[in-house]
């Protein structure tokens, strides 16, 4: 019946050596042995018998291990106890010869410190005179004071700065810029600044048109060259910008340098439009959240009689009130 699961070779004339079963299958009838002088005899080949004898096994390994772990564990602590009792014998017998030592040089870096504090206290502290310096927390900007709900008037805000009014300032502009000229005008005359062609006199500011840069003299010891710094100029005359004021005087330098790139015809109309457009669908001013200041009363001249959004009109109609 052995015979039944040998399979024979291919070649019938190839000896095979050692004459015994190339392939070995399990029998469906039961344990056979299958007679052989080299092969080893299985043991048993119930399952249920083979898993129980691991499992003795792996509690009998299971057992050494733990044993042999107590035995080692039981050394190290007693060999832990000696070393510790050695060390506090050491230490209390360093601890009385040094004790006087560790006390002078815990005096000693104590008074270094009290000196050190002392020096910290007396230096005052270094301010910055540049304007360039932003000295004002974000959160006291003029950016991030609420409107009233209470009083919808619309204002232009005033920092009330005091500057010397002996000045007569000469405004040369070309004649795209006669377009923002307008309302500046109007805030002059508000605010005791005459702005013109006419203008003449102490604390007047005339105005007349050139071909080359805008400047404006007459005002500081030098002249003011180019578009966006003669803007903050005029801004800190008029009392309606602060290069001080944080946020605000940050988001002024940028609607200002976006206006200078419209008027040198770097970008279109749209791409300064779009800019204005988004920040009123979000707040009624461009530079503040409750009163109009220097970029407002700039490029509302300049987006005036153009086709614009809803909420831009009302920015328009806003400004021209205040005026």
């Amino acid at each position: 019946m052995a015979n039944m699961y040998r399979i024979q070779p291919v070649l019938e004339d190839l000896v095979v050596k050692p004459n015994v079963s190339m392939y070995h299958i399990e029998s469906i009838h039961g344990e056979v042995q299958i007679p052989s002088s080299n092969s080893v005899q299985s043991t048993s080949e119930d399952p249920v018998k083979d898993l129980e004898r691991r499992q003795l096994e792996l509690i009998r390994n299971l057992n050494e291990f733990s044993k042999t772990l107590d035995q080692y564990l039981s050394s190290d602590v007693s060999k832990l106890r000696s070393d510790v009792s050695k060390l506090s014998v050491q230490e209390g017998n360093a601890t009385k010869a040094g004790g006087k030592v560790d006390k002078k040089a815990a005096k000693k870096e104590a008074r270094n410190n009290n000196k050190s504090l002392a020096k910290e206290k007396k230096t005052p502290e270094t301010r910055s005179e540049s304007l360039l310096t932003l000295v004002h927390p974000p959160n006291s900007s003029t950016f991030n004071i609420k409107p009233n709900v209470e009083d919808p008037k619309v204002t232009i805000h005033d920092y009330k700065t005091t500057l010397p009014t002996d000045f007569e300032g000469v405004l040369e502009c070309q004649v795209a810029d006669i377009k923002w000229l307008n309302s500046l005008m109007k805030l002059g005359n508000l605010r005791g600044i005459a702005i013109g062609p006419r203008a003449k006199g102490k604390g007047t500011i005339h105005f007349k048109t050139t071909k080359g840069t805008v400047q404006l003299s007459g005002v500081s010891t030098f002249p003011i060259t180019g578009r966006v710094s003669v803007w903050k100029a005029l801004g800190t005359l008029l009392r309606v910008y602060d290069v001080l004021d944080g946020v605000s005087a940050l988001e002024t330098h940028e609607w200002l340098t976006l206006a200078d790139s419209f008027l040198k015809n770097q970008i279109s109309f749209d791409d300064f439009y779009r800019p204005i457009n988004r920040r009123l669908s979000e707040v009624d001013y461009l530079a503040s959240r409750s009163s109009l200041l220097l970029p407002d009363l700039l490029l509302k001249d300049l987006v005036n009689g153009h086709v614009v959004a809803n909420n831009t009109e009302l920015w328009i109609n806003r400004v021209t009130s205040s005026l």
